[in-house]
């Protein structure tokens, strides 16, 4: 979760090509976004229509 923390509008295959190169783990990028949003992280759009996650 540091990852989300310290950049927040990171997208989920991003996020998956971080976690299969430091670990060698492969997750699909749907279970990602639901583990986090179990989580407690949020999905919400910004005034540009952007997502940006929170927590």
């Amino acid at each position: 979760m540091t990852w989300v923390d310290a950049e927040p509008d990171i997208t989920m295959p991003e996020l998956s090509a971080r976690l299969v190169a430091a670990t060698g783990v492969r997750a699909h990028p749907a279970s990602l976004s639901r583990a986090l949003l179990k989580a407690g992280y949020s999905f919400k759009k910004n005034a540009a229509g952007l997502g940006v996650r929170t927590r």
